[in-house]
């Protein structure tokens, strides 16, 4: 919605409490989203956009808009799906699931771990 807007608001994004505990309605929401994203390809990847997050410093509400571009958001998408994913390996540990060691890291970090491993051989 927000792409063809050229406006994305991150504060006036849709809550669904049920996302959190109907593991059908969960599933439904990602399908609808690869969807979304497979549609984002008809995008060209620096589309610009405006970009608008209330950052908690009570500063006057036209100063939260930022510039960006489809693939920023995209790459802080990423990165931040990223970070949940290591929370999640956090609990998962703590449970006693086995998980993937690359699982939760990011893909540089994963190039760095890789680089030394070959220099150590």
């Amino acid at each position: 919605r927000g792409v063809q807007e050229g406006r994305m608001d991150y504060d006036k994004r849709v809550r669904d409490p049920s996302l959190e505990t109907e593991r059908v309605t969960a599933i439904a929401k990602i399908s609808g989203l690869l969807t979304a994203l497979e549609d984002l390809k008809q995008s060209p990847a620096d589309k610009a956009v405006l970009v608008k997050m209330d950052c908690g410093d009570n500063a006057d509400e036209s100063t939260w808009w930022s510039d960006s571009s489809l693939r920023r958001e995209l790459q802080f998408l990423i990165s931040h799906t990223v970070h949940h994913y290591a929370l999640m390996v956090l609990l998962l540990k703590g449970m006693g699931v086995d998980v993937d060691p690359s699982f939760g890291v990011a893909p540089s970090t994963l190039r760095h771990l890789r680089s030394h491993a070959a220099c150590a051989r």
